[in-house]
């Protein structure tokens, strides 16, 4: 049990490079490289009378990834992602295959991923397991797979993809990116049950989620708008599969060591009037539902390059949550922090958080963390 991923990524490594799975004329080599960001966190949080506060170490996430150029325009990728100081036979943190595809590059203009990939969202979906390039410890709410215990970020932001099609075509200094692809429906729909005739991790639906992204990038800014579409599980509300729709808008920009990123998601769904009741009805009887399943979330943060090695930042969170009564109210999150690169592959890290529900009569919600970390790329 305990050595089961280290066998995957061991196998996964050899028939990468195993003379005998491809031809040693189209052999370019193997790429093994990965980012570990290992954490001192000190969180005081408070609900009503309630403060706990802790210390804790954790090694909040790390990547080990493998590419091989099979030919000039096929690549083969994996990522292995392991977070919160994963150990299998102590229950903690998780263990997962986050990329595994081969690509097929026709051009600039047109590329096909197919296999297990991260979908193609806003800017901070594809990147967000990079974290010696990220400024930030704790990342955007939504992004943040620390806390995938607490909080399903698959709701806001896709998570896999099974075939995209992507590109960019210039004109001028002009670059116009789109991408389109498919994956499963939502995760709840996964069989995890070994009692019926599905295999376990099979999609038990007939429907698929699509989206894509189409946006413009010249010289260091960068803009586009994401979507997809896909039914969420309502089963448990007894509402049956709801049509769900993701919407994104993002823009990056730099100029002069000053750099911003901003980003929307809305999530919506089509439920009938039937499906409306139904929920209306529950949430009658327990005040911790609310009246729709409608999600919202932005960030914005603004860095600033003091030197080649220091940089500081700033940036504010908010995500409301319809279909929670207490996060119906807005979930804000504010930080500052700031890094110090001590080498090309390694920086250290500070960051200040502070989350609060405002505005809420039956809850009182504050939570702050101060955190150090090494982020190192290997």
């Amino acid at each position: 049990m305990v050595g089961k991923p280290l066998l995957l990524i061991g196998m996964t490594l050899i028939l990468l490079q195993h003379p005998e799975a491809r031809s040693q004329s189209d052999d370019f080599g193997l790429n093994v490289f990965g980012y570990f960001q290992t954490t001192f966190d000190h969180t005081s949080s408070s609900a009503g009378r309630s403060s706990k506060p802790s210390n804790s170490f954790y090694l909040q996430q790390l990547n080990l990834m493998a590419s091989n150029e099979l030919t000039a325009n096929i690549n083969a990728f994996v990522n292995f992602e392991l977070t919160n100081t994963y150990s299998s036979s102590k229950g903690w943190g998780s263990f997962s295959i986050q990329e595994a595809w081969v690509k097929y590059r026709f051009s600039n203009e047109l590329n096909v991923k197919g296999g297990l990939s991260i979908p193609v969202f806003n800017n901070l979906n594809e990147i967000k397991n990079r974290t010696p390039l990220l400024p930030f410890i704790f990342r955007p709410l939504v992004y943040e797979t620390s806390v995938t215990d607490i909080f399903p970020l698959n709701e806001l932001v896709p998570e896999q993809a099974f075939l995209q099609v992507y590109g960019f075509m210039p004109i001028g200094e002009v670059k116009f990116d789109y991408a389109v692809y498919v994956g499963n429906g939502d995760q709840q729909y996964t069989n995890a049950s070994p009692s019926n005739y599905f295999t376990r991790g099979a999609d038990t639906t007939l429907f698929k989620m699509v989206g894509g992204r189409v946006g413009v990038r010249t010289g260091r800014f960068k803009a586009g708008v994401s979507m997809t579409a896909d039914k969420e599980n309502g089963a448990s509300l007894g509402l049956g599969p709801v049509p769900r729709y993701r919407f994104g808008a993002d823009l990056s920009f730099e100029v002069s060591g000053l750099s911003g990123e901003f980003e929307i998601i809305t999530v919506n769904h089509a439920m009938t009037p039937e499906q409306t009741a139904t929920l209306g009805f529950i949430a009658g009887m327990n005040p911790a539902l609310g009246t729709n399943l409608n999600k919202y979330f932005y960030y914005g943060l603004l860095s600033y390059d003091i030197s080649e090695q220091l940089f500081g930042y700033a940036g504010y969170n908010y995500l409301r949550d319809k279909s929670f009564a207490s996060l119906d109210y807005g979930l804000q999150g504010y930080t500052v922090g700031g890094g110090f690169r001590v080498h090309s592959r390694a920086v250290v890290k500070g960051q200040y958080i502070h989350f609060r529900i405002k505005n809420n009569p039956f809850i009182r919600f504050r939570e702050d963390h101060f955190m150090v970390a090494i982020s190192v790329f290997f």
